[in-house]
């Protein structure tokens, strides 16, 4: 089965290692954007996608826009599929078979910094 993930995990994924990278935690990220700290990892975890509001509110903790966050996020995407790994850009009901091969933490994080130096 072709390794998969979708395209909120890879966004998740480089939110997470952002925050790592600059010495923030969950707690703080996500009383800068209003969201409660469980609220944030679900987006760190892709089970939530992250709307441009709190994009642009959190981007900035980064030293970036949020076109740079997104853009570092695609960099991270085509790192993914030069890697033999499906990204969904959406779940969809016939695509369940698919994310059954959902790539995990680790997998995520690898991918992230297999990417390419974050920019910060």
């Amino acid at each position: 089965m072709q390794p998969t993930v979708t395209y909120a995990a890879l966004v998740g994924a480089t939110l997470a290692a952002l925050r790592k990278q600059t010495g923030r935690t969950q707690a703080e990220l996500a009383e800068l954007t209003g969201l409660g700290q469980a609220a944030w990892s679900k987006i760190e975890r892709g089970a939530t996608i992250p709307n441009v509001e709190i994009l642009a509110i959190v981007a900035p903790a980064f030293g970036m826009t949020p076109a740079e966050v997104l853009g570092r996020a695609d960099a991270v995407v085509a790192h993914a599929v030069a890697q033999g790994v499906r990204v969904l850009l959406r779940r969809k009901e016939e695509d369940a078979e698919a994310v059954q091969g959902t790539l995990g933490p680790r997998a995520l994080a690898a991918l992230v910094e297999a990417g390419g130096p974050l920019q910060i």
